[in-house]
């Protein structure tokens, strides 16, 4: 996935979460000065250059913060994500992920699994895959809206990327956070009920 404004300002990760819904991060859009959002140009499965599933570019960017990077702070991490409505339905093609709102409850289970670009691994041309990875949301932050912080490899490439998991009873996968920020004794991801919440709406408005 790339973004920008008047000239590209980086690349970062994402998911489907219905036929014309993306999913990624806040930070890494371009986020003009009258509220707008910048282009995404969104890639599905691109490796190596190859683009199996063509390419669409969003038409409307759906956010709960503008979190504006390349520094995240403590309430930017609960809020970074954002669901962009791409021209066409990609996800006809792709297929897509279900969404819950991640909860306390599951600290320290692990569940999830993360699907990233890492720019230092592969350059950010090929994906990476991750399974048994923990999530512990912060005590004091709501289920509703809240950052978990994690140890699974991540670097600047991945934001945006979900993290995932399966329940009992369903035959497709659901994400319950995105992939937001890293240093050097922690990895955050950002998520909660607001996330499923935002989607629904991207998804009410323009199905």
């Amino acid at each position: 996935m790339r973004t920008g404004g008047a000239q590209a300002l980086g690349q970062g990760s994402g998911v489907m979460v219905g036929p014309r819904h993306l999913l990624t991060v806040s930070h890494v859009i371009q986020w003009n000065n009258d509220g707008t959002a910048g282009w995404v140009r969104f890639t599905p499965s691109y490796f190596d250059g190859s683009a199996p599933f063509g390419v669409a570019w969003a038409v409307m960017t759906y956010s709960k913060y503008k979190v504006v990077g390349p520094t995240v702070d403590f309430i930017e991490g609960m809020y970074d994500y954002v669901c962009c409505v791409l021209e066409h339905p990609i996800g006809n093609l792709t297929g897509w992920m279900g969404a819950k709102g991640y909860t306390d409850g599951w600290d320290g289970g692990a569940y999830w699994s993360h699907i990233g670009y890492p720019g230092d691994l592969t350059g950010g041309n090929r994906p990476t895959y991750q399974g048994g990875i923990p999530l512990d949301g912060y005590w004091w932050e709501f289920d509703s809206h809240e950052a978990m912080s994690h140890y699974a490899d991540a670097w600047p490439g991945q934001s945006g990327g979900p993290f995932f998991g399966w329940w009992n009873g369903e035959s497709w996968p659901s994400v319950v956070a995105t992939q937001s920020s890293q240093n050097s004794s922690e990895n955050n991801a950002s998520g909660g009920q607001d996330l499923v919440d935002l989607i629904l709406k991207a998804r009410a408005d323009h199905p």
